[in-house]
């Protein structure tokens, strides 16, 4: 298995136009970053160039962003935290799924 993380970078996107509550704050907030975010179709270059280009082929445990390699900050790199977000992770999602059950999902 083949495992890579991407930054897609700040996108321009409608992702959390949806959410009610913060809807003009949206509207505003977008309006003012617009000009420094990135297009839906350049925000994917970088996650489809680490699908399919040839020479990352077999590569595993990467980082990229602007279709490159880059650098993690040494948080991204504490093994303890990890293991902790997937402890957390883990009880969460059985929480999820206790709660579907329970309402016959």
């Amino acid at each position: 298995m083949t495992v890579n993380a991407v930054h897609p970078g700040l996108v321009a996107s409608n992702f959390a136009a949806a959410d009610d509550v913060s809807r003009l704050g949206n509207r505003i907030m977008m309006k003012l970053i617009r000009p420094f975010s990135l297009s839906p179709e350049k925000g994917a270059a970088t996650s489809i160039y680490v699908a399919s280009s040839p020479e990352l082929e077999g590569k595993t445990g990467g980082y990229y962003a602007k279709s490159r390699p880059a650098k993690t900050t040494k948080h991204a790199q504490d093994d303890e935290a990890a293991e902790r977000l997937w402890t957390i992770s883990e009880q969460l999602i059985a929480e999820g799924k206790a709660k579907a059950q329970s309402k016959g999902r």
